[in-house]
């Protein structure tokens, strides 16, 4: 019988043949012992760079050395919310802020009695001008009010509704509608003004002054 021969390259060997030298030793790594040997020290390696990168606040979040107290809310032992402090703000619409702006507010709505007018007089660029008219105040619960007036000009009987306004310590009149052809929902500045029953509306805007007598 023959011998089975294996091949490998650039020599023969001959498989019953004991003239063959020492076998060769394995190296380190290709043990198993060696394996797990070099895994640790990678885990070591890559652990000691991630923990220095970490404390060089390359990555992660870093928390600061005195971060900021957390705000302490107390609360009313009577379950009501607290006032705001003497100093706040409180802004509204049609409302200043501070406490004496929202006083001279009030005291300007109140100063203005609702009700029905009757025209006086009308002056146009201080000429008196012969028109008669009606006007009736409603006080609106904000404050504002609405107005309705008749003018009779010129044998033409004119109409205006819209509403007027308190804002920034002035009155504020703004026409919403009307059969006047020259009227426009644009807000003017007016002075308003009333006195044991009579009202005095004057604007610099249009050169207009009326007084009204409450009915």
């Amino acid at each position: 019988m023959y011998n089975s021969v294996k091949f490998l390259p650039g020599r023969q060997d001959n498989v019953g043949d004991k003239s063959e030298g020492p076998a060769e030793k394995p190296s380190f790594l290709s043990t198993t012992t060696g394996m797990l040997t070099a895994l640790a020290t990678t885990i070591a390696s890559v652990t000691a760079l991630v923990t220095a990168l970490y404390t060089a606040g390359v990555i992660g979040h870093k928390s600061p050395d005195n971060p900021a107290p957390t705000p302490v809310v107390q609360h009313d032992s009577s379950g009501k919310t607290p006032a705001p402090a003497p100093n706040a703000v409180v802004n509204t619409v049609g409302q200043p802020g501070t406490d004496s702006q929202t006083a001279s507010w009030r005291a300007a709505v109140d100063s203005i009695e609702p009700g029905q007018y009757s025209l006086q007089s009308y002056q146009l660029n201080g000429q008196i001008l012969p028109v008669q008219g009606v006007l009736m105040l409603r006080k609106q619960p904000d404050g504002d009010l609405q107005f309705h007036s008749q003018l009779h000009i010129n044998n033409v009987n004119y109409w205006y509704q819209g509403m007027v306004r308190y804002r920034n310590g002035a009155w504020h009149q703004q026409t919403l509608g009307s059969n006047d052809p020259t009227a426009n929902n644009i807000p003017i500045v007016i002075d308003l003004v009333e006195r044991n029953g009579q009202l005095a509306v004057q604007s610099a805007t249009t050169g207009v002054q009326m007084s009204w007598i409450k009915q």
